[in-house]
């Protein structure tokens, strides 16, 4: 029996908008950068959070794991997969999470950045890239044939070929309340005082802007190649660092709290719905082996992708309209 295949795109397919603890990452990654020790320290407890939140906060969308279920039951030999436009380090993470939650283990490897092809700027996934790294040997358009792609980002694959294998999914509208800034604490601020001031300058640059007592400019560090320079330039600037570092803290917080406070989230049914959706071929003909190799062919047709996506569109434009 032939292999058939399902790739999941990660955010907004498979969980939703993960912003709160990726931005959460990059501060860690620039507030600690002075101490692996404790850079380590503070992404334990942040992926301990993530994975709480994975398994019992709803950022994992739901049904997910019937669905997977389902798969397993009508279509015989299949494997999954995980295709993510993001960060090898950072993909390892949140699959990682995703399978703990699930209790579930995916195929290797996580198809991440590396495994896609760039494109004025914008970066596209490709099956036919991937391939060599699942099946080398099998012809590549009946290989297309026995794949199916969750995404929701609409033309997100290469060719014309390779997105008639995409289902289109619409977005996992739903926000965490969790504050990036949790992090920190004010024992950590003094030593670490460098790495959040050039997180700071770098990602929140209109905090130096309103400050007349500091020009830092974050894109001056970073062609600075004199080391010395460098150094000089940043210990010249962080002297006058303690009031935009407050302030940043300070707003910042109010905003989390303030957006925390306004959450409104709706209940998500996409899974659910797409396991009916997917299978509906399936139903019709339960009748002898033949006619389920035939209903299987017609699951992973390229006419039964596109249904399922024109009924997923209607779905987000009504869904956005509500919102």
């Amino acid at each position: 029996m032939k292999k058939h295949y399902i790739f999941f795109d990660i955010d907004l397919t498979c969980i939703a908008d993960i912003y709160p603890f990726s931005e959460q990452y990059r501060l860690i990654n620039y507030m600690f950068e002075s101490d692996p020790k404790k850079k380590k320290e503070k992404k334990t407890i942040m992926i301990k959070n993530l994975e709480n939140y994975m398994k019992n906060g709803n950022l994992l969308r739901p049904n997910m794991k019937n669905f997977i279920k389902a798969c397993q039951k009508n279509i015989p030999n299949v494997h999954f997969y995980f295709y993510t436009g993001g960060a090898k380090e950072w993909a390892d993470i949140i699959v990682n999470s995703i399978e703990k939650a699930l209790d579930i283990q995916f195929e290797r490897p996580i198809f991440h950045r590396k495994y896609t092809r760039t494109t004025k700027k914008r970066y596209y996934k490709s099956l036919l890239l991937i391939k060599p790294f699942i099946e080398k040997n099998s012809d590549p358009d009946e290989w297309l044939k026995r794949c199916i792609m969750l995404d929701d980002f609409p033309m997100i694959l290469k060719t014309k070929k390779e997105n008639e294998r995409v289902i289109h999914t619409y977005n996992y509208e739903y926000t965490i309340p969790y504050d990036p800034l949790s992090i920190i604490n004010k024992s950590d601020i003094e030593p670490y005082k460098k790495g959040l001031f050039l997180y700071i300058s770098k990602f929140y640059p209109s905090y130096i802007d309103q400050d007349k007592d500091n020009d830092f400019d974050y894109k001056i560090v970073y062609h600075m190649k004199n080391k010395q320079q460098k150094e000089k330039y940043i210990n010249d600037n962080l002297q006058n660092s303690e009031k935009i570092i407050k302030t940043f803290l300070e707003n910042e917080s109010k905003k989390q709290q303030k957006m925390i406070k306004n959450i409104h989230n709706k209940n998500d049914t996409m899974f659910e719905e797409l396991t009916k959706l997917l299978f509906d071929p399936l139903e019709k003909n339960d009748k002898n082996d033949s006619d389920k190799v035939d209903a299987l062919d017609e699951v992973f047709s390229k006419e039964n992708l596109l249904k399922i996506s024109k009924e997923f569109a209607y779905i987000g434009c009504v869904l956005n309209y509500k919102l």
